[in-house]
């Protein structure tokens, strides 16, 4: 029996690590899964460790940081898979950093010099000596998304999968140790920066051993070329801060409104519920992503049938962290401490939204790569005034924090049904438009 269930898990290993979709799905799983499953284990140390308020301020820093994060390149990071000249890609990819350097140091003096309106508006007094860590914390995620997309030009997988590991190390460590040392709420802060950052100069490192030839054509001339040729990117950069806004704004607005603790227990629901969607998620969506600039350029016809054999695997999946979802409270307060039994009320409410982010979001990723940003942004502008107008009522009419979340997830889980439709939509159209196959000849 023991030699049959042996051989069953060789088969099972060979078949999910094969070199379709899946398997390398696989590889940036396994490579992760110590590294974020980690991070779930250590959270009902960290809740004891630090106190709700500390979560909000980590909250509002982590929302704060993804604005400027989400554009530090103009988005030309998406366009580093697709020229299919790969001294094309190589200059993509050099005006992708240099604008991230830019742009990052741009952040951290406005975030600075703004820091005493920032904390007073989102009620974190503790915040506003650890602001210049926004500077810090865009070039690091900007140069790590950067480097990302490069590897997956090359379908490197492995590569990512190993950053992953330092990512996830890095933060536990960092934020455990400076626990101890009982620096609230600076541990969370600076493992925050870490988990964004770490493993960029091992991208860097490995692309410069391996892509040297391609690195070497990197020219201004050769950048301003791509620059031009992918000019639409950075021209719906504001879809990408609409889209960061429907992610980002209820934690700033939910500290506005309710104050730190209430924030604090937002964002772990956030965290834990999140592990699911960067570990399993985030995995499928980059895989999705190199197949589908693939598709773009040799199959368009066939982009529709990834989305849809995607979703419905994410459907399956993602039943799983509905069920947790709906269950929270009862475990909240045992597993993280009786402090955080609110928190399991709130990820109970969450849970509808939590699976349709989930099994969406992956997919996200198609309106920029067949340059469909117009669409993208439409959508975004629609999803952040829902937030907007959400909050404005809640806070008009006095809400609960329960009433105020409970809508929210009403809201977002319409419109990321809304979302799916317009990206199959998309995909449909490609294919429509892509040319007939032809017959290979007869040999």
């Amino acid at each position: 029996m023991g030699t049959g269930l042996t051989e069953g898990c060789r088969q099972l290993v060979r078949r999910l690590c094969g070199r379709g979709f899946f398997g390398q799905v696989a590889i940036l799983v396994g490579g992760t899964a110590f590294a974020q499953a980690l991070t779930v284990l250590v959270t009902p140390v960290l809740t004891r460790l630090y106190q709700p308020d500390d979560y909000g301020v980590l909250a509002v820093y982590v929302s704060l940081l993804s604005f400027p994060s989400v554009v530090a390149s103009l988005r030309y990071e998406y366009a580093i898979p697709l020229p299919k000249d790969k001294v094309d890609a190589a200059n993509t990819l050099a005006l992708a950093l240099a604008i991230v350097v830019g742009l990052s140091a741009v952040a951290g003096v406005v975030a600075w010099f703004l820091r005493d309106y920032i904390v007073g508006w989102t009620q974190t007094p503790t915040l506003a000596p650890y602001m210049w860590l926004v500077g810090l914390g865009v070039l690091w995620s900007g140069t790590y998304r950067a480097l990302t997309y490069w590897a997956i030009r090359k379908q490197a997988f492995g590569r990512i999968a190993r950053t992953r590991v330092s990512q996830g190390l890095g933060q536990v460590l960092i934020q455990l140790g400076m626990g101890l040392l009982h620096c609230r709420p600076l541990g969370l802060l600076v493992g925050s920066v870490v988990g964004q950052g770490a493993g960029s100069t091992t991208l860097g490192t490995l692309a410069w051993k391996q892509d040297q030839e391609a690195l070497r054509g990197i020219t201004w001339g050769g950048m301003r070329q791509v620059a031009w040729r992918y000019r639409r990117f950075p021209f719906f950069s504001a879809t990408a801060l609409l889209n960061i806004a429907g992610l980002r704004l209820p934690a700033l607005l939910i500290a506005a409104l309710f104050g730190a603790v209430v924030a604090g227990s937002f964002g772990v629901v956030m965290r834990v519920m999140g592990w699911p969607m960067q570990f399993i998620g985030g995995a499928i969506a980059q895989v999705y992503t190199g197949e589908a600039a693939r598709l773009v350029r040799e199959s368009p016809a066939d982009l529709y049938a990834l989305l849809m054999r995607t979703t419905r695997r994410l459907a399956l999946i993602g039943l799983s962290v509905l069920g947790v979802g709906l269950l929270a409270p009862l475990f909240f307060s045992f597993v993280f401490g009786e402090r955080w039994h609110e928190a399991g009320v709130y990820c109970q409410v969450l849970a509808p939204m939590l699976y349709a982010q989930f099994v969406v979001s992956p997919i996200s990723a198609l309106a920029n790569i067949v340059e469909r940003q117009d669409l993208q942004l439409y959508g975004d502008a629609v999803r952040a005034s829902i937030v907007v107008g959400l909050f404005y009522l809640a806070s008009r009419w006095h809400w609960t924090p329960v009433a105020t979340l409970a809508g929210l997830s009403a809201l977002m889980t319409l419109t990321y049904v809304a979302y799916f439709i317009m990206y199959a939509t998309i995909a449909r159209t490609a294919a429509a438009k892509a040319p007939p196959a032809h017959d290979a000849p007869a040999e």
